[in-house]
């Protein structure tokens, strides 16, 4: 006996498509950690003012990027703005060892002047984003099963789901929040998650893995019976 097809219709876009474009990053503060850690937990002070200070701390200071892992006991430094990739190999080697956990960045920040001094300050965070934003609602037919809870035709059922966005941009551990409750429909929709590109987020401009939410609705267009049972025809759209 032949298995008989599922999903008959996967990812058709309604129309001509439009051009692609890539959805807004909205950067702002990381909120982790969410106490900012006293700059002696983070690196020997002394030292750091000492060794940059040999070097010519200009007026306006120089600022650093502490990037913080979770395989790794020492951060990635990286320099911004002015600072030059020597300055932040100078300051990494102040730097004190954390106990890998996740990741988290903060910034350090040397002020230069009569009294050099360092200053902890908060990393700037871009969350991830689609490479590029759903051009149109897709149109998904399945088969119903028994047990799926399909809404009358022409309602809208909202859905949520979470995914794993990697440093890469790869999606992975798709969660379904809140799903349809039509099974093949909502394997369909972590199918498309799965296969989408995406930016990665951003800790101070360096691609870090991330956690992010998606949000879609799901509506019941049409139907047909056949001789795999009720075919239920929905249009898509998810909001990156």
């Amino acid at each position: 006996m032949t298995a008989r097809p599922v999903v008959l219709a996967l990812a058709l876009f309604i129309g001509p498509q439009a051009a692609a474009q890539v959805p807004e990053r909205r950067c702002q503060e990381s909120k982790l950690p969410s106490t900012l850690p006293a700059v002696g937990a983070l690196l020997d002070s002394a030292r750091a003012v000492a060794d940059l200070t040999a070097g010519d701390v200009p007026a306006a200071g120089l600022s650093f990027s502490l990037i913080y892992n979770d395989e790794d006991s020492l951060p990635q430094a990286r320099p911004l703005d002015s600072a030059s990739r020597a300055a932040a190999d100078v300051l990494a080697k102040s730097l004190r060892p954390h106990p890998p956990f996740e990741y988290w960045g903060v910034r350090v920040r040397a002020n230069g002047g009569a009294k050099p001094a360092l200053t902890v300050e908060r990393s700037v965070f871009c969350p991830a984003v689609a490479a590029a934003m759903q051009a149109r609602p897709r149109r998904i037919a399945v088969v119903l099963q028994p047990g799926d809870r399909s809404s009358a035709l022409g309602n809208t059922v909202r859905f949520i789901a979470d995914v794993d966005i990697t440093e890469t941009g790869v999606a992975s551990n798709i969660v379904m929040l809140r799903p349809t409750f039509v099974r093949d429909l909502d394997d369909e929709i972590v199918r498309l998650v799965r296969i989408r590109e995406f930016h990665p987020a951003l800790l101070d401009g360096t691609p870090v893995p991330s956690r992010m939410r998606i949000y879609g609705d799901s509506r019941r267009v049409s139907e047909r019976f056949s001789d795999f049972g009720v075919q239920a025809e929905y249009s898509i759209s998810m909001s990156w």
